[in-house]
């Protein structure tokens, strides 16, 4: 069995070479390496792709959740940036960087963008760690409207229900 995955492997990474002289190409085959752990080759291979297409916003997105998963947030901070400049209203690029300076703990910086993605996204995550941010901010009976407002979009979202009741039981003890 070990012998067939080395195979197969070997035979993926072949692939991904040949096509790795476009952009999209070069994003797949660093995408590749860092699901393999090979994060030196990949984060080499996601400024390869950015080089011959600096737009490519994936590999931005990529190379930044490299650079937090190796704990280097300045990096990340950086590429996330340029996508932000490259897409402003991108949702994913706005909960990035939400998230990333939540871990920084820039909590303000954090819930700029958390406010700009609650005024149009649906993702029940987002409202989740908004709330959770605005609880941590002691923000009195925002977190409440915040949850609800995710609610309104995912009734059923485990985790914002679980959320909810949390902060109503912590509110009445």
């Amino acid at each position: 069995a070990f012998s067939s995955f080395s195979s197969a492997k070997k035979e993926l990474f072949d692939f991904l070479w040949r096509n790795s002289s476009e952009p999209e190409g070069r994003l797949m085959l660093a995408d590749a390496q860092s699901r393999m752990k090979d994060y030196d080759a990949a984060e080499k291979n996601y400024l390869i792709a950015l080089k011959m297409d600096s737009l490519l916003l994936q590999a931005r997105l990529n190379l930044a959740t490299l650079y937090s998963m190796k704990g280097d947030n300045i990096k990340a901070l950086r590429q996330l940036k340029i996508a932000s400049a490259i897409s402003p209203d991108n949702e994913q690029v706005n909960y990035f960087l939400a998230l990333l300076y939540t871990e920084m703990n820039d909590l303000q910086m954090a819930e700029t963008y958390f406010k700009k993605l609650a005024a149009t996204s649906k993702q029940p995550k987002v409202f989740y760690n908004y709330g959770l941010l605005l609880e941590q901010l002691k923000q009195d009976k925002k977190p409440e409207a915040i949850y609800l407002q995710g609610l309104k979009s995912d009734n059923d979202n485990i985790d914002l229900n679980y959320v909810t009741a949390l902060y109503y039981y912590n509110r009445n003890n």
